[in-house]
């Protein structure tokens, strides 16, 4: 069977739910994560036993994600979608999506 391979963007509360949440499947992976907070990511990362990328073309790159949750607040959006469409990587906007 094939798994699903989910990156974090954003290591915040939420993204530790939705990945509670995902881990739970046989059928997804949690491949790596990235935030601007090094501490958070580092907590997040050790909690999930998953890498800590420096950015997210590295997380992209190297963990090789088929999708993404971006946890991040609205005005940190843009460049992280954008580069997830120019490699085809399918992505979950936590909300609010604009402030």
């Amino acid at each position: 069977m094939s798994r699903v391979k989910i990156a974090f963007v954003g290591c915040g509360p939420m993204a530790a739910v939705y990945a509670d949440r995902l881990k739970r499947h046989n059928d997804v992976e949690l491949v790596g994560c990235h935030d601007m907070d090094a501490d958070h990511a580092a907590s997040f990362a050790a909690s999930m036993h998953i890498p800590v990328f420096n950015d997210v073309v590295a997380l992209y790159e190297t963990g090789r994600p088929h999708a993404v949750y971006i946890t991040v607040p609205p005005h940190a959006r843009g460049d992280i979608e954008l580069e997830a469409t120019r490699r085809g990587i399918h992505f979950f906007l936590d909300v609010p999506i604009a402030s």
